[in-house]
């Protein structure tokens, strides 16, 4: 038999309808489609706590989706998904795509300094409309120095 793991939850697959990709995404799904405009008011975007539906809509999703998964994993996947507009399993496939394709940049070694946060503010400042990934690249070419997307969007806020 063979299975799946999700976050730290193991599910047995039946003719391999279920990838952590797709209970990932209908997680995700069913918390924005039942939550609506109110995920604009959850704490990820508000900047502080406030009081929402969040956790009852993960009660819920939890009961009707993935009954084994914990809470914590559940909110983390629908954080991930509102900061990075992808899964968590998109997120680590993308980077490990990029950690075969450039061994030597994609390192914790290299420790972000000033003037990778002033390289970055200014890709960001001459190309708005890019996505985090395309800004990735482009300051890959501009400092020869490849990061995660959420390390790029934690040193960019200014």
């Amino acid at each position: 038999m063979a299975f799946v793991v999700v976050g730290a939850v193991f599910l047995p697959t039946a003719g391999g309808a279920y990838t952590a990709q797709t209970i990932q995404q209908r997680v995700i799904d069913f918390v924005t489609g039942r939550m609506g405009d109110e995920i604009y008011e959850t704490t990820i975007y508000v900047g502080r706590r406030t009081r929402t539906s969040l956790y009852s809509v993960l009660i819920e999703a939890k009961r009707d989706i993935l009954p084994t998964a914990d809470i914590g994993t559940l909110k983390s996947w629908f954080e991930h998904y509102m900061q990075h507009g992808e899964t968590p399993v998109e997120t680590d496939a993308w980077e490990a795509k990029l950690k075969k394709r450039y061994p030597d940049e994609f390192s914790s070694a290299n420790s972000w300094n000033a003037e990778d946060t002033r390289v970055l503010k200014s890709i960001a400042d001459e190309h708005p409309d890019d996505y985090l990934d395309e800004i990735q690249e482009r300051f890959l070419y501009a400092r020869g120095r490849l990061y995660c997307t959420s390390y790029d969007r934690t040193y960019g806020r200014g």
